[in-house]
Order: structure tokens, then C-alpha cells, then sequence
């Protein structure tokens, strides 16, 4: 369901008019769908397997929007594992691209720059692209935007603290 929103969202993306809100949508809902598949895939499919036996069925890959029940009803074709994560990394690579670097009053809640960056990082570990997962790593940490909290309780009883590069929302 939350990948369809996102295809529904940027299958109308003409209809925004402003350009920078345009773009900033098409970020976010690439950077939901991106993680959703990753999610899904390490979820429903055999491990990444460093040695290259990626051609397993993976889950399907959703990339367009389904507007009644007949079609969301269709079953789509597993993708392949390979498949599934390359286009995970292309929507978080789109991310990064659209995404602003901070995070300020009621956009607290969205995804960064550094966030999608952080998310790459773990799709290249889970993958075994080390270096990769260390370029990506580190550019969240040499941003400066991240500090480790004073302690450890605080990690569990504040919400979006210095150490938060991406939570989600719970009310109490």
C-alpha cells in the first residue's frame, strides 16, 4: 500500500505547480519506495549473496500506480534479487539528489539528503559493496549534522535527538 502511494504520488507530479515542492515530492516519494522494496526484498528473499547468485526471485517491483481494487488485485512477477536492489539504489541515488541537506520546524519529520545517504550505506553492506557503504557512512558522519547522545536512556526517551537521522513518528 505505502508503495503505491508513493507511484501515485509521482505519477501526478504535473500537477504541481511549483517546481521546487515538485521536486521535493518526487524525492520523498522516490526515497519511501526505496526502502519499502529494500525492506521487502531482505524480508521475502534470500540474502544478498556477495559471490553473485542474485538471479532468485527476489519480490516484485512496483513502479506503477494502481488506482482501483481490480488492478491492485493483479499479481505482479517476482523480480529477480539483483533486480530488486538495483532499483533500490537508483530510487535512493534519485533521493539523495532531490532531498534537502536539514531538517527544520514541520519538515523534522522528512527525509534528508544524509538520510537517503544512510540508507544507501545499508543497502551497500547488505550487498557487500564495503567501500561504497563506507563512502556513503561516512558522509553522514563528516556532515556534521549527527552527534551521539549524552546516554543511552535518552535514546529511548526523547524522539528526533541530535542521533536521529530517521524515525518515524509515534504519537504516545
Amino acid at each position: 500500500r505505502a508503495i503505491n502511494v508513493a507511484n501515485n504520488v509521482l505519477a501526478n507530479l504535473n500537477k504541481v505547480d511549483d517546481a521546487a515542492q515538485r521536486s521535493r515530492l518526487e524525492a520523498d516519494a522516490k526515497f519511501l519506495r526505496g526502502i519499502l522494496h529494500f525492506e521487502l526484498v531482505r524480508l521475502y528473499a534470500q540474502p544478498w549473496d556477495a559471490d553473485g547468485a542474485n538471479d532468485g526471485p527476489g519480490v516484485p517491483i512496483s513502479l506503477t500506480s494502481v488506482a482501483n481494487e481490480e488492478a491492485a488485485s493483479a499479481k505482479l512477477p517476482r523480480n529477480t534479487i539483483s533486480e530488486v536492489y538495483a532499483q533500490v539504489v537508483q530510487d535512493l541515488r534519485d533521493a539523495e539528489l532531490g532531498l534537502p541537506a536539514t531538517r527544520s520546524g514541520a519538515n523534522r519529520f522528512r527525509a534528508t539528503t544524509y538520510t537517503a545517504k544512510a540508507f544507501l550505506s545499508r543497502v551497500y553492506l547488505q550487498q557487500g559493496r564495503y567501500a561504497d557503504a563506507l563512502t556513503m557512512a561516512d558522509d553522514v558522519i563528516k556532515s556534521n549534522r549527527y552527534a551521539l547522545n549524552a546516554s543511552i536512556a535518552s535514546t529511548f526517551t526523547n524522539k528526533f535527538t541530535n542521533e536521529t537521522i530517521f524515525e518515524l513518528y509515534n504519537n504516545d
